[in-house]
């Protein structure tokens, strides 16, 4: 025996004089298998509490707070300080410095959001044997067969990690986001608490980042990758590509028509085609999305929150670009169609001021989505849609998006009333012209047809006729406005939805306010579907006013 050992052996006989025997518990403790609670994966499933540590070796742990009953089949910490006393001497005389770390987290288990005691990987375990079993092997004690290592699970299941070397300090910190590593079982190792909000609410364990915040209320808070299932992924990727494909073909077809027939296109109805133009754009826009949504979306199993990726920021630039291009180009459709109906501007008339048109379109557009990445923006999609301002960035949301968004669809309502208006006093007149003299009053004496007749009846069929296209046109525009003005408020309303995520009613307070594995998260499913169809469903409409049939 060394000499630089004996000062140590001295140090625990006396140790041992004042503490209970150090032997294996074979009576009253309980076997980690045959406690039949824990599953080797999981945990210890059974209902518990969780309770302020006590125990005086443990209570500088780096966690506060114990689950009861414990791995040990223990139901109070007065139990379990006895046995945990038994190691006191192993502990001081430093052998292992994982023996501590061990000992705790088995004998008074770690309280996760889980509800439910986690036991410490099987490294722990192997490294504190290693360094004790042969001080104990040196008094005559043997390993307890009920600490043995194999029992524990490996490191790349859920526990209490510990990769400890030879002199090294103990680590209790878990790996890099273990709770996004296992679908079923999440935790998070660290007791500290996160920031609370003036709701109530606490940022999940697993959403716990650096740099992340959500709605400028939870900080250091970010939404995971895996929020929604591959399942649910799956199927929001496939009715995004299918609805942006519709939207594409319908509006290609609006184009080519434009194209093959230029001199029919006169304003109001040019503004359509560049309509056409913006939601052609969009759609690709939400094809890339669909096709390659955990891509860009996810930076470090979290979604991409301000400068992460490249590619997010690229993809949420002309997806942002070409929505407020075409809700712009919107208003200008209806503000040519109230100059046309209402003004009785000419198309040339109106065609001379297209280049302002085309800057207030392309250009505001163009300097809106540049400051929104220029101020760092851009936000991952959690179920399969491209990068844009959600739940994260929910002030911005509103004022880059709702509250312009909104505006926009005001302004041009009510230019599109004012023409219908105009309209309205034109059939009036139209008809009110086109009233027939009484035949009686149109014979003559001899009981024939006057000349006087026969001119007025022929201006009557006239004015008729137009009185017909003219009620077709408005029955055209009707239609179109409508097919606007429903799924645009629609995307309103999902835009105010998400960017309210903690209110009483939000699509976020479900999942933040429950458990993990009680988080409902179908409404935020349904308010994201709705948003994709929303904003692409109107280019899909674009065809109806080229497919019906002018008379």
């Amino acid at each position: 025996m060394s000499l630089s050992l004996k000062p140590k052996l001295l140090s625990l006989i006396l140790l041992l004089l004042t503490s209970p025997t150090i032997i294996p518990v074979t009576g009253n403790q309980v076997d980690i298998d045959q406690f039949g609670h824990y599953d080797g994966a999981g945990g210890l499933k059974t209902q518990g509490r969780c309770e302020v540590v006590t125990i005086p070796m443990c209570k500088d742990m780096p966690y506060n707070e114990t689950f009861w009953p414990n791995l040990m089949g223990q139901a109070t910490q007065e139990e379990a300080g006895y046995e945990v006393h038994q190691y006191y001497a192993l502990v001081k005389l430093q052998c292992s410095p994982a023996l501590k770390a061990f000992i705790c987290t088995l004998f008074v288990p770690i309280c996760t959001a889980l509800q439910q005691a986690l036991p410490p990987c099987r490294s722990l375990c192997e490294t504190a044997r290693t360094g004790c079993e042969h001080v104990m092997m040196t008094f005559g004690f043997a390993w307890p067969e009920n600490l043995e290592c194999s029992k524990f699970p490996p490191n790349h299941e859920l526990c209490v990690n510990g990769d400890i070397s030879p002199g090294s300090t103990v680590d209790l910190t878990p790996p890099k986001n273990p709770y996004l590593t296992d679908p079923t079982y999440r935790s998070s190792f660290e007791p500290a608490k996160l920031p609370a909000v003036g709701k109530g609410l606490t940022c999940p364990v697993d959403w716990h980042v650096p740099e992340h915040s959500i709605a400028d209320e939870l900080h250091d808070c970010g939404i995971p990758c895996n929020l929604f299932s591959d399942k649910e992924k799956q199927i929001a990727s496939i009715v995004v590509i299918i609805v942006a494909a519709l939207t594409l073909i319908s509006s290609m077809f609006t184009i080519n028509t434009a194209l093959l027939d230029p001199t029919r296109f006169q304003y109001p109805e040019r503004a359509i085609v560049h309509l056409a133009v913006c939601y052609a754009l969009l759609a690709v826009g939400y094809i890339v999305g669909g096709l390659w949504s955990s891509e860009i979306n996810c930076h470090d199993e979290f979604l991409v929150f301000g400068p992460g990726m490249a590619s997010c920021s690229l993809v949420f630039m002309f997806v942002y670009f070409c929505t407020m291009a075409s809700h712009i180009w919107w208003v200008l459709l209806s503000f040519t169609w109230y100059l046309s109906a209402g003004l009785k501007w000419g198309g040339e008339a109106i065609a001379a001021y297209s280049l302002y048109f085309h800057l207030s379109a392309w250009g505001l557009s163009a300097f809106l989505a540049m400051a929104a990445v220029a101020l760092q923006y851009a936000e991952g999609d959690p179920l399969g849609g491209p990068c844009a301002l959600g739940m994260q960035r929910s002030n911005q949301l509103q004022y880059f998006m709702l509250y312009p968004l909104l505006t926009l669809l005001s302004i041009g309502t009510l230019f599109f009333i004012l023409g219908f208006l105009a309209l309205f006093r034109i059939r009036r007149a139209i008809k009110r012209s086109s009233t027939i003299t009484s035949t009686t009053e149109m014979i003559s004496a001899g009981g024939q047809r006057s000349l006087l007749w026969d001119q007025q009846h022929e201006t009557n069929l006239v004015a008729r006729s137009g009185a017909a296209r003219l009620e077709l046109l408005m029955a055209r525009i009707g239609v179109f406005s409508i097919l606007y003005t429903v799924p645009a408020a629609v995307f309103l309303g999902s835009l105010f939805y998400l960017s309210t995520p903690t209110a009483p009613n939000g699509v976020l307070t479900s999942i933040i306010g429950s458990s993990r594995l009680k988080r409902d998260n179908q409404m935020l499913f349904v308010v994201l579907l709705v948003r994709y169809i929303s904003n692409l469903c109107f280019g899909s409409a674009l065809v109806f006013w080229f497919g019906v049939r002018k008379h």
